[in-house]
């Protein structure tokens, strides 16, 4: 996507208790350079939090309640005529998943 679109992610947790809050770190790589070609960010009225964590990995953290968590990829508007690049998010190991 070109632009500013989006495409995005959906994180879900499973075996866990979803009335407890949980926190996840992933880490995203590809052929896209965040910060230059995309963004990461959740939808506008996400009761989840999404932050950034040390050497380029990120923090999600689910609120008590939430079972899924949708996580946006929004393409930079450069304007740069590029070929097809990609975003993977990769889940790191955590206590608690």
């Amino acid at each position: 996507v070109e632009g500013g679109a989006a495409g995005g992610f959906t994180f879900t947790r499973v075996n866990t208790d979803p009335a407890q809050p949980l926190t996840a770190t992933f880490a995203p790589s590809g052929t896209a350079a965040a910060g230059a070609d995309y963004t990461l960010s959740l939808p506008a009225g996400s009761p989840n939090t999404l932050t950034a964590g040390p050497d380029g990995t990120w923090v999600l953290t689910f609120a008590a309640g939430q079972t899924a968590a949708d996580v946006r990829v929004v393409a930079a508007a450069d304007g740069a005529a590029e070929g097809w690049e990609g975003v993977t998010l990769t889940v790191r190991p955590g206590p608690g998943y």
